[in-house]
């Protein structure tokens, strides 16, 4: 039913793009600046201007693997969270920093439960910071060959550790990243199977899912990056940036992770947040990010930011016109200086791109709604 639906969708697409592009007038240019439109956005919620990149020392080899688990609000799932970790059949060595980011609930109380365990290391932040801080204030701690995240919501399947560090050690790879089911909030049934080719290897360049849970990567990886704090839509480098630096990237056909659906959180709730035009700022973050990295654009990456911005348009559907328009203008502007004669596209993203080249807004919008 799923890959019907999806082809049917796929039927859509293609012909209300092409009434669009042969049928339907294009707007009148819009005369709004980039400079304008940044200022716009500025005013609407600043950039919090924090950096992707950081230099740590490099990390020791003690254990296998390092768990991080954030801690905020989630008294009703932490246990679960917790137990699926420390109940793993693995024989691999592993660590689990759990980091309390002030979780004005309960939490602190379940985490008490666990301080004396040998495999659980719990910090305590002072001042509520964030998940990206909570990340990075972690990965300080980390003296393992290789890293994963759990977001304290959702949890593991038995062998999720096995099943990824077997292949992360087999073909010495930077990053594995494994299947994961979705979950109902409440209830906590199954709706759905997200599975990956068994054993394939992916080049960078946006092959990886954005998600940085349900992955296992090199320590190494996060000598020079880090999770940009007081952003929304932190997970951008993984993407962006991660997956650039890491030279193999393998899919393994195993099902590693239960992620829950939260009606509430950031994903949901975005499209009536100002916060939700950090999907630009952080872009912006992780681009400068790159350039200081030496890392060149190619047609993939390019891709990449053009379902980036289809994104940003559908997590933005609920601010003011302006504010959309602004981000429009902001993110052509991106898009203009990574662009490069040669590049030899997908079809489907050649009338987006002219779209938004030529300041066409209405049919951006029209577009962004169907792809």
């Amino acid at each position: 039913m799923y890959k019907i639906k999806r082809f049917l969708k796929k039927i859509i697409s293609f012909f209300t793009n092409y009434i669009l592009v042969h049928f339907i007038n294009s707007t009148k240019e819009i005369s709004l600046s980039f400079i304008e439109a940044e200022s716009a956005l500025e005013k609407y919620s600043p950039d919090p201007k924090t950096s992707a990149l950081w230099n740590v020392p490099p990390f020791k080899n003690t254990y296998d693997l390092t768990v991080i688990i954030p801690v905020y609000k989630v008294e009703k799932y932490l246990a679960r969270c917790i137990e699926s970790v420390l109940h793993q059949k693995t024989a691999y060595s592993y660590k689990v920093l759990v980091v309390n980011d002030c979780s004005p609930d309960n939490s602190k109380k379940i985490l008490e439960k666990y301080k004396d365990n040998e495999l659980i290391k719990i910090i305590n932040h002072t001042v509520n910071s964030g998940i990206s801080a909570a990340r990075n204030t972690a990965l300080k701690e980390v003296e393992s060959r290789y890293v994963t995240f759990l977001d304290s919501d959702d949890f593991l399947t038995e062998n999720a550790v096995n099943d990824m560090l077997k292949f992360a050690y087999k073909y010495n790879a930077d990053i594995v990243q494994g299947g994961y089911y979705d979950i109902e909030d409440k209830t906590g049934k199954v709706l759905g199977c997200n599975k990956y080719i068994e054993c394939a290897f992916v080049s960078s360049n946006g092959a990886v899912s954005g998600m940085p849970w349900g992955k296992v990567y090199k320590a190494r990886l996060f000598e020079k990056v880090c999770f940009p704090e007081k952003y929304w839509f932190e997970d951008t480098i993984v993407t962006a940036l991660l997956s650039h630096i890491a030279n193999n990237i393998v899919t393994i056909g195993n099902m590693v992770y239960y992620y829950r659906k939260n009606y509430s959180g950031i994903t949901s709730s975005s499209k009536v947040n100002p916060k939700a035009i950090d999907t630009y700022w952080v872009h912006k973050c992780v681009l400068e990010a790159r350039e200081q990295l030496g890392f060149t654009t190619d047609v993939k990456f390019y891709e990449h930011m053009l379902r980036m911005i289809i994104l940003s348009y559908k997590r933005t559907k609920f601010a003011p016109e302006n504010i959309k328009i602004s981000l429009f203008i902001s993110f052509r502007e991106m898009l203009l200086n990574l662009r490069k004669e040669n590049f030899k596209m997908n079809r489907k993203y050649k009338n987006l791109e002219k779209a938004i080249i030529n300041k066409d807004y209405k049919k951006f919008v029209f577009l962004c709604d169907w792809m």
